[in-house]
């Protein structure tokens, strides 16, 4: 890792091992990178997990996880003290709402303020406590996360400079039963720019998805 003055950049290259790749195209990878700021993506509600597509034998195996390895414990530590601070910018999420068979999507704008913490007693993991405001409806939520669970992390793809990919896959109890739950984290910190997208997925298919754009204060 390289820092100059006022500047905040997470050195990173092609790293070997990743069990599973995600079905992004170089094209949109090479926007993203140049501009920090994610493309347009056309998300739809029920649209397959692209790890259930790519390994659908495997999928629902909670066992499945990866072990970090040094490089990538190494480049893990470096990001969270990159995201250590205070941010603020702006949030869309969008929820499936409606049957099970057709759901709408529901889109929501917000603005966010979030303290990033390093947890060092957890090894990697960061908390995000943060707000989101609803202009629309003058309504304030918070939204907290903890990032970079090493016992539950899978797919860690550290293989485009300056973007971070992992999922982590669980069951848990919903107002729908014992759902087999999964959230695919993609993180991208370039200077004082963050991007964190969201995408959340239940049973295989995508239920929500949310997209953070901050700046540090």
């Amino acid at each position: 890792m390289q820092r100059t003055k006022n500047k905040r950049v997470l050195q990173t290259a092609p790293l070997k091992g990743i069990k599973m790749k995600y079905t992004i195209s170089k094209i949109i990878i090479s926007i993203f990178v140049a501009t920090l700021s994610f493309p347009v993506v056309a998300e739809k509600c029920n649209e397959p997990s692209p790890n259930l597509l790519d390994n659908e034998k495997e999928y629902y195996n909670l066992l499945m996880k990866d072990k970090l390895t040094r490089n990538q414990n190494i480049k893990l530590k470096e990001l969270n003290k990159l995201l250590v601070g205070k941010w603020r910018g702006k949030a869309e999420t969008i929820e499936c709402v409606g049957s099970e068979r057709n759901p709408k999507s529901k889109k929501t704008k917000s603005k966010v303020t979030a303290h990033i913490k390093r947890v060092k007693s957890q090894g990697n993991v960061v908390v995000v406590n943060g707000e989101m405001y609803v202009p629309k409806n003058k309504v304030t939520k918070i939204a907290n996360l903890s990032l970079f669970k090493s016992d539950n992390m899978f797919n860690v793809d550290f293989s485009v400079e300056n973007i971070f990919t992992y999922g982590e896959r669980n069951k848990n109890k919903t107002r729908y039963g014992r759902q087999f739950l999964e959230t695919i984290y993609s993180i991208a910190l370039n200077d004082d720019k963050l991007n964190l997208i969201q995408n959340h997925y239940m049973n295989g298919v995508l239920i929500s998805y949310e997209r953070w754009t901050l700046t540090r204060k």
